[in-house]
């Protein structure tokens, strides 16, 4: 029954044998994972304009805010310190603004600096209110007084930690 069999020549077995495993090493081949976030720095001179009451008086500003987001996501090979753990999302605002007084027609400027952290890595939206002060620049009989301004910040990172849409709102003056 099995008279004419003749044993297979070894090259047709190496090659069914190399056709049999590039079919399983296909088939298990693993998903690439994204790359991780490398550490990111944007920055944006956003404009801001509004009317805030202060000293008495309604005061129309204008001037800008430089915003500048800094990523900087964990090291997957290095843990970090567990006593003081770094926040991998900063970012700092500076505000020059300036304004007249409605009423007084005194010349106010708004001024400072300011820096939120986070430990939320991107993409998010980030908001957070920050103090400036906020000051006439009389001449005597008008002292220079300075008054807080506070103003509200939402600020979205995008997945790969670039800074993505901004809003800048004008808040308060405290007295």
């Amino acid at each position: 029954m099995y008279r004419n069999l003749r044993p297979l020549p070894l090259s047709v077995l190496a090659l069914g044998a190399l056709a049999t495993l590039g079919t399983l090493a296909t088939s298990v081949q693993a998903t690439p994972s994204p790359p991780p976030i490398r550490p990111v720095t944007t920055t944006r001179f956003v404009p801001v304009a509004g009317t805030v009451f202060v000293n008495g008086e309604n005061v129309t500003l204008s001037g800008t805010v430089l915003i500048v987001l800094h990523v900087v996501p964990p090291d997957p090979i290095t843990p970090p310190d567990p006593i003081t753990p770094p926040d991998p999302i900063r970012i700092h605002t500076v505000l020059t603004a300036v304004g007249i007084g409605q009423t007084s027609g005194l010349r106010y400027v708004a001024h400072g600096e300011a820096t939120f952290d986070s430990a939320t890595l991107p993409p998010a939206l980030y908001t957070f209110s920050a103090d400036f002060a906020l000051g006439t620049t009389g001449t005597p009989p008008n002292p220079i007084r300075e008054f807080p301004l506070t103003l509200q910040f939402g600020v979205v990172a995008n997945e790969d930690g670039t800074m993505g849409n901004v809003f800048v709102q004008t808040g308060h003056v405290g007295t």
